[in-house]
């Protein structure tokens, strides 16, 4: 018996670490598509295209956020796997930062070089 009172608040404990980490993504995750919305709209400011955003572009916008977001999805992803493997929490707190930032480098460079395209194609 005590032995399952051990084993059902390890339990919790681990849940408690889940909710945790993601927690810690989720807040981050309107900071991130502020900074990918001003990203691609930029170069549609700069070139005095902001009317493309009422035409049927609008569509392929809303595909990139969507794809962008399931890609922000991956950096906790990946903090569970690092998580699993190593089983220390200490190297996930590390992680995070370093995959977000990481994470926000790239999504910033291949926003603005879509956005960059497909202001000279139109």
């Amino acid at each position: 018996m005590i032995e399952d009172i051990l084993q059902e608040s390890e339990t919790e404990i681990r849940l408690e670490k889940i909710k945790s980490h993601i927690t810690w993504w989720e807040r981050k995750r309107l900071f991130f598509n502020i900074i990918l919305f001003a990203t691609g709209f930029l170069p549609f400011v700069f070139y005095n295209m902001i009317n493309v955003f009422f035409s049927p572009f609008l569509i392929f916008v809303f595909i990139y956020a969507v794809v962008a977001n399931l890609c922000y999805c991956a950096g906790w992803g990946i903090g569970f796997l690092i998580w699993h493997y190593t089983k220390r929490i200490e190297f996930l707190n590390r992680a995070n930062w370093l995959f977000l930032i990481l994470g926000l480098i790239l999504s910033i460079g291949l926003t603005l070089l879509f956005s960059i395209i497909a202001v000279e194609e139109l």
